[in-house]
């Protein structure tokens, strides 16, 4: 799995939260995302969702173009902060990937990562 959040820290959080059962890579910029995304694949990506430079809504339209089915596989984190009527507001209720609004509870996010990488390992687009 791939972690990008510009805060280093929850980057590490989470890798020692998922690190029993999933192998995980952590990066603090999308662009350094899309870096290992032209040579990796991965079951899952989890993306911070504003960061400096390029962001999350960035990433996920370059992979959009690029690599669909790893688009498919994103999961947002966020701090919101932004009008629901904002143009960032109005993106994140016209894609399906799931939105976690921090501060989220570690287990729950660990137990929906898992249950989206078995589905993901499920379906016959693998």
């Amino acid at each position: 799995m791939l972690l990008i959040d510009d805060e280093e820290l929850i980057g590490v959080a989470l890798k020692r939260l998922l690190r029993k059962q999933h192998d995980a890579t952590a990066v603090t910029s999308a662009r350094a995302g899309l870096g290992l995304l032209a040579d990796h694949s991965y079951d899952l990506i989890v993306c911070d969702l504003l960061m400096p430079g390029l962001s999350g809504i960035d990433l996920f339209a370059s992979l959009q173009e690029i690599h669909p089915q790893a688009a498919q596989r994103m999961i947002f984190l966020t701090g919101g902060g932004f009008h629901p009527d904002s143009s960032t507001a109005l993106w994140l209720a016209s894609i399906p990937n799931l939105i976690v609004q921090k501060p989220y509870e570690s287990r729950w996010l660990a137990n929906t990562i898992d249950e989206m990488i078995q589905a993901f390992s499920e379906s016959p687009s693998r």
